[in-house]
């Protein structure tokens, strides 16, 4: 084995390595968000962020309840 095959082989080991780790926290973010989406659309939630959106006035001054 060559110089040149022994960090082929390295390089081919760190790009997996790394490939793995970022499919791991995409993973790991794409959980969270998909929990605070669910917890956001359950319609007790949005009764509550409605009427603390008429309690506040948002809609008065064009301020934006559901983003």
């Amino acid at each position: 084995m060559t110089q040149f095959d022994f960090i082929l082989i390295l390089i081919a080991i760190i790009t997996t390595t790394w490939a793995g780790i970022i499919t791991a926290v995409a993973k790991i973010a794409v959980c969270e968000y998909k929990k605070q989406i669910k917890y956001y659309q359950h319609p007790e939630i949005q009764v509550k962020i409605a009427q603390n959106a008429i309690q506040q006035r948002f809609f008065e001054n064009g301020g934006e309840v559901f983003r």
